[in-house]
């Protein structure tokens, strides 16, 4: 039964100005989280943000954190909609991410 469970894939959708501080969002070791862009963000440059490592080896650090890069699959660079920042989890625990939007902090959150 856990073996349906590995590779799941989770996709969390960021908005500038929404609040979701008291929102926990609950994802297993061996999932896929995907972050994309809502519309309040497509016409910004967004730098994304995490402490949740890219390798199990690396172990966990709350204090340092790496950027995701954009993918986009369909290869058209002009859909920003096509957009996504994928994150293995690799490790169970709780993490943060943040992003920038044009340079302006804009959002941290904890996964679970």
């Amino acid at each position: 039964m856990a073996s349906s469970l590995v590779n799941q894939l989770r996709v969390l959708t960021l908005n500038e100005g929404e609040c979701l501080e008291a929102v926990l969002f609950r994802l297993e070791k061996g999932w896929l989280l995907h972050f994309v862009l809502g519309p309040s963000l497509a016409d910004k440059n967004v730098r994304l943000f995490t402490n949740h490592p890219q390798e199990a080896k690396l172990g966990s650090n709350r204090q340092r954190y790496r950027e995701l890069s954009w993918q986009n699959i369909t290869g058209r660079k002009s859909d920003v909609y096509d957009n996504f920042a994928e994150v293995p989890m690799v490790l169970c625990g709780s993490f943060n991410y943040y992003f920038t939007a044009d340079g302006r902090w804009v959002f941290i959150k904890m996964l679970l």
